[in-house]
This record gives C-alpha cells, structure tokens and sequence, in this order.
C-alpha cells in the first residue's frame, strides 16, 4: 500500500512539468505568476477575521498581489534574462524574492 501511494506521488511530480514542456517559458511564467496572484487573492480574503495576525496576513497577501499584478511583464522579462527554472517552485521562490526586496528597498 505504501509502495503505491509513494508511486503515485513520484508519478503526480514527474508528470506536472512535463505539462508545460511544450510551452515557452514567457508563458509558463504568465501563468505561475497568475497563479502566486490567485493565491494571494485567497489569503487577502480573510481580512475580515477576529485573529491580528491573520488579518496581517491577508494584507500582506493583498500587498503582494498588487506587486504582481503591477509588475507583471517586467517579471517575466527579468525571469527570462536570468533564465529562471520553470519549475513551480523556483518561479514562486523568484516572485517571493522579488517582492520582498522591493517591499525593503521602499522601508
């Protein structure tokens, strides 16, 4: 049993990537950063709850998904010249990055 669901996991990691080998990397971009933008659009939805941090949370999500929204293409183009992994997790890992070293370089 524990030798299937570990070959399904293995199999689940194996073949998401490979979805998007046909692709261009601009796209898969696009499409990563619109996904981080829905993430965050999640979080910011629970601004309206009873605990602080959570609710400091969900605008800093909110925050971030303005970032992203607003800098968008030139993501993309930074991504490109540095030829960021298109894998999920670099690209997030990228986004992350970029966000924060703006939100400090504007504090």
């Amino acid at each position: 049993m524990k030798k299937a669901v570990f070959c399904t996991l293995v199999g689940l990691f194996i073949a998401v990537p490979s979805a998007y080998a046909d692709e261009s990397s601009k796209g898969f971009y696009s499409k990563c950063i619109e996904a981080e933008i829905q993430h965050c659009e999640v979080r910011a939805e629970r601004v309206n709850s009873r605990g602080a941090h959570i609710r400091t949370d969900a605008e800093k999500a909110r925050k971030q998904a303005e970032y992203l929204e607003a800098n968008r293409d030139a993501l993309i183009q930074q991504m490109e010249q540095q030829r960021v992994s298109t894998r999920n997790h670099k690209v997030r890992r990228y986004l992350l990055d970029a966000y924060y070293e703006t939100r400090l370089a504007r504090e």
